[in-house]
């Protein structure tokens, strides 16, 4: 069993299962997270979340956190300027156009309560998961979810005695593949690992790719993204 780790996916589904079926080499008893952003941006948002919907209805073990696109979305659902901003800045059109509608209402309400249900973090035996990372600044870093959502720069506050020095894996701030396989060699020193290797950026020099982690042998796995027609 391994526990095997991916952050923001972006809707780009054919390029997550080539990376978990081909790269990774999924197998049923492996454990699989997601650190957030499954959504926007990407043509297959609704084929992500069904992937993940029918894995766990296997009875296999996939648990999601929640990124700020999901938070975004859960925004757009309850507020119309908020719905606007998502939609027309954030990827959100691309998202209601792979579930074949035009406005958030109409959207299956059991997505609504898989995105609902979203933890902000989780804590594992030897790491922490989260989709941008924790504000050490304040004085219960597991208490500011916007933080755990949104925040950038913000390694010079670390405080690893907070946080029993574990592992902190997170995403959100799309790094190219060799700066992350550096972070990697620095994790033994410097416990901190983002795997947002740009999936969606296929216009930046060494990004345009999804990226795994398996904790278990602490391996990194890349996939070029091959959904990437949608950008052009």
């Amino acid at each position: 069993m391994r526990k095997i780790i991916v952050s923001d996916v972006h809707g780009n589904y054919h390029t997550l299962q080539r990376l978990l079926f081909h790269k990774v080499k999924l197998q049923p008893q492996d454990e699989l997270y997601f650190l957030g952003d499954l959504i926007d941006r990407g043509p297959h948002s609704k084929a992500v979340i069904d992937f993940v919907l029918e894995e766990q209805a296997k009875g296999r073990k996939v648990v999601c956190l929640r990124g700020n696109h999901e938070q975004m979305l859960l925004d757009a659902h309850t507020h119309i300027a908020d719905a606007e901003i998502w939609k027309n800045t954030a990827g959100g059109l691309e998202t209601l156009q792979s579930f074949s509608v035009n406005s958030v209402a109409l959207i299956p309400a059991n997505y609504w309560h898989f995105w609902e249900n979203m933890p902000y973090y989780l804590e594992l035996k030897d790491a922490w998961l989260v989709h941008a990372g924790f504000n050490f600044a304040a004085k219960k870093p597991l208490e500011d979810t916007t933080a755990m959502l949104w925040i950038r720069k913000w390694y010079k506050q670390l405080n690893f005695d907070k946080l029993k020095k574990k592992l902190i894996i997170h995403g959100h701030t799309p790094n190219t593949k060799k700066e992350i396989k550096q972070s990697l060699r620095d994790s033994k020193n410097f416990p901190v690992l983002n795997i947002d290797a740009g999936c969606y950026a296929v216009w930046k020099e060494g990004m345009g790719r999804l990226c795994a982690f398996d904790l278990t042998n602490r391996c990194l796995y890349f996939q070029r993204n091959i959904d990437a027609n949608w950008f052009w």
